[in-house]
């Protein structure tokens, strides 16, 4: 079932541990703060197919995303070469393929940051029998969505402190993260 954008701000407003930080109906995204940081939740309305789709939709539709949860993090690095910035794709894709939960990280090279988000899927939420409360069950998995983003920001964060210790051992590490001896 999706889950609509004002189904998500009823959800944030009812809870006592999100609060909004900007105005939640004036754009596709906007800004929660919850345990002193800050989120964005942004909606992709026309991502989402349909309520009433073929058979051969399914398998699309299961995957379809309504909203996704996400926060940016912008290291300091006094190196500004080419070979730099290759190497923070490196980085970002070490931590995807380390990364043990739905989260994904990625490099923006045009804002120089990473973002880190979390996508809402229809099985994250509402169970078939449970719609008369949806808020709750929005709210929980909000918070679980949330709690995936701080583990993979956490996870980036030590990374960063790794390559910026030894840079050179850690990209020759990352490069061949999650090979088998065959494919080295």
């Amino acid at each position: 079932m999706k889950v609509t954008k004002q189904q998500v701000i009823d959800a944030v407003s009812q809870s006592s541990v999100f609060k909004f930080v900007d105005d939640p109906i004036s754009s596709r995204t906007f800004t929660v703060e919850w345990k002193g940081k800050r989120f964005f939740i942004s909606f992709n309305d026309e991502k989402v197919l349909a309520d009433k789709t073929e058979d051969d939709e399914l398998v699309e539709r299961f995957g379809a995303t309504d909203f996704s949860i996400s926060s940016l993090l912008q290291p300091k690095f006094e190196d500004k070469s080419e070979q730099m910035i290759f190497n923070k794709y490196i980085i970002a894709n070490k931590v995807n393929v380390d990364l043990e939960i739905p989260a994904l990280v990625l490099y923006r090279e045009f804002v120089d940051v990473y973002e880190v988000s979390v996508k809402h899927k229809i099985f994250f939420t509402q169970p078939v029998g449970m719609k008369a409360n949806a808020s709750k069950y929005i709210e929980g998995a909000v918070s679980s969505m949330l709690i995936c983003v701080m583990l993979a920001m956490r996870k980036l964060s030590r990374e960063l402190k790794e390559f910026k210790e030894d840079p050179e051992p850690f990209i020759k590490n990352a490069r061949t993260e999650g090979m088998s001896e065959y494919e080295e």
